[in-house]
């Protein structure tokens, strides 16, 4: 739990936002492991944060105007989330 009260999931996979009958965003299904999944239910909203690509060669190609690039970080940031 952070200082504001949020939530946080590391390695969780979002899989499928949750919607009341509006529409409106209401939770998250998560996979957490071999094909172990949790619905997590919203207050104010659903935060993803998919990382980044640092570690993604064609992506880096691709979106980065730079090149050689090289950088520190997670060598799972691979921008996953990102297409």
């Amino acid at each position: 739990m952070s200082q504001r009260g949020v939530e946080v999931r590391h390695n969780a996979a979002a899989r499928k936002l949750l919607t009341n009958i509006n529409g409106e965003v209401v939770g998250v299904r998560t996979e957490v492991g071999e094909g172990q999944r949790i619905d997590i239910g919203a207050n104010r909203g659903v935060m993803l944060d998919c990382g980044c690509f640092e570690f993604d060669e064609r992506m880096k190609l691709n979106y980065l105007k730079t090149f050689p690039a090289y950088f520190y970080g997670s060598p799972a940031n691979t921008g996953d989330g990102m297409e």
